[in-house]
């Protein structure tokens, strides 16, 4: 049977494409997101997933990765682990088998705790041969196996029916069906005897509305809730092999950033162009955590750049006096209720001199290389001995929203940049303003 599909799939790729593309170009109309690949579940001890392809990846439907598959799948896994989920996006409309392995050996694999890929719909619909097929998988296959860390997992998510889809219904669909169903197969023969790679069926969604079936949030939520099912025991089996919190972060030390970016002043300087949206966030953190002074920095070789800031003069400090370079390194959320009692930071200067800090509460950031280049924080110069889950939530909503505005300056057109989630009439009272981010789903 494979020969004789082989056979068919020679003879018939030339006519594949040519009704794919011709049908491709229903989906021109449909919206997709634009904004940071990126999405984000509250929650304690974040685990990381990164997803990697093209068809359910890419979000066709819907104007955010929050609606799409990446929010629904960080708030499926958070229900079921009760820890909090970040997933990061590498999609591309155009992926097929043959992208998958470079991108595998490019990413920064030690920053998460399973990726999820997505890959085969434009293999099925260009007509990819099953032989050509296993190749690209077996490459990747053996790309993951050399370079994870031993409790990761690599999720191959398989390809849904290409019919269940209105804009590929026909006979050239059915065909494309037909290939999907033996890719599938290869996939799961290869991934089988790999301990720390799965393969997961997908579900055809029901019903995707309109005649070029446009999904919903709802069919992302249906997908992401069976792929959190095989995900979410693998978590929290990774999660329980770590003595602590701690040495769950020492896993993921490689290549980790222990003295700043070398590219922090280019960095600085492209955020200019960003300033007033930056500007709003800081002021809109101090508000919201009711603290005297909020920064955003950025951290260089030898120095903590503050490239927007609310209460504070300074325009930057030493990179040995950083609470942020901190934070940094830890790649979690720092809380100092009171510096001078703090043996990392009681002969610091800042915390020294006349009103020096006493309280720290620090976001870190990450640019769209996955690299920790500075926080978002607030300052106060009297301590708090208590930081409660909603000052988290509502500090790591704000940098999620920093996040997305600098990685758009840093794809947009000299910098000029204003971030969605940061409306132009947004509260400026710390208890409105804390009330709408605590309701806004993470």
């Amino acid at each position: 049977m494979s020969a004789l599909l082989a056979a068919a799939v020679f003879i018939a790729r030339p006519f594949m494409r040519l009704w794919a593309s011709w049908r491709q170009q229903d989906l021109s109309w449909m919206p997709r997101p634009a904004g940071t690949p990126h999405a984000v579940a509250d929650g304690p001890s974040a685990d990381r997933v990164l997803i990697i392809g093209s068809g359910p990846a890419v979000g066709w439907g819907v104007a955010s990765h929050d609606l799409a598959l990446a929010g629904s799948l960080a708030r499926a896994l958070r229900t079921m682990t009760g820890r909090g989920v970040i997933v990061d996006v590498i999609a591309n409309p155009e992926m097929t088998s043959a992208n998958l392995a470079p991108i595998i050996g490019g990413a920064r694999l030690s920053d998460y705790d399973a990726v999820v890929t997505t890959v085969g719909i434009n293999d099925a619909l260009a007509g990819t041969s099953p032989r050509v097929w296993r190749r690209n998988i077996r490459l990747a296959l053996e790309i993951w196996r050399n370079r994870v860390a031993q409790g990761n997992l690599l999720l191959l998510v398989g390809t849904t029916s290409i019919t269940s889809i209105p804009t590929f219904v026909g006979r050239g669909g059915w065909f494309a069906d037909l290939l999907v169903r033996r890719l599938n197969e290869i996939t799961d023969r290869l991934a089988d005897p790999l301990p720390t790679a799965r393969t997961l069926p997908l579900p055809a969604v029901p019903s995707p509305e309109g005649a070029s079936g446009r999904h919903t949030p709802a069919h992302y939520a249906a997908w992401a809730a069976v792929i959190a099912h095989e995900l979410a025991p693998a978590l929290d089996l990774a999660f329980s092999e770590h003595d602590s919190v701690e040495g769950r972060r020492r896993t993921r030390a490689v290549d980790r950033m222990t003295s700043g970016i070398a590219d922090a002043p280019e960095l600085v300087k492209l955020l200019q162009g960003a300033q007033a949206s930056l500007d709003k966030i800081v002021t809109m953190t101090a508000a919201a955590m009711n603290a005297p002074t909020a920064l955003l920095t950025v951290l260089g070789p030898d120095r903590q750049w503050h490239v927007a800031r609310y209460g504070i003069d300074l325009e930057g400090v030493p990179l040995e006096q950083s609470f942020c370079a901190i934070a940094v390194r830890n790649e979690e959320t720092l809380i100092v209720p009171d510096a001078p009692h703090d043996p990392r930071f009681a002969t610091n200067p800042l915390v020294t001199d006349v009103d020096g800090i006493r309280y720290y509460a620090g976001m870190p950031l990450q640019d769209p290389q996955g690299r920790y280049f500075g926080a978002l924080c607030v300052i106060d110069s009297r301590p708090r001995n208590i930081t409660t889950p909603s000052d988290l939530s509502v500090l790591r909503k704000l940098a999620t929203a920093a996040q997305s505005t600098i990685w758009g300056a840093i794809f947009s057109d000299g910098g000029r940049v204003a971030h969605p989630g940061v409306p132009q009439d947004a509260p400026t009272s710390p208890v409105d303003l804390r009330r709408e981010l605590l309701a806004t789903p993470a």
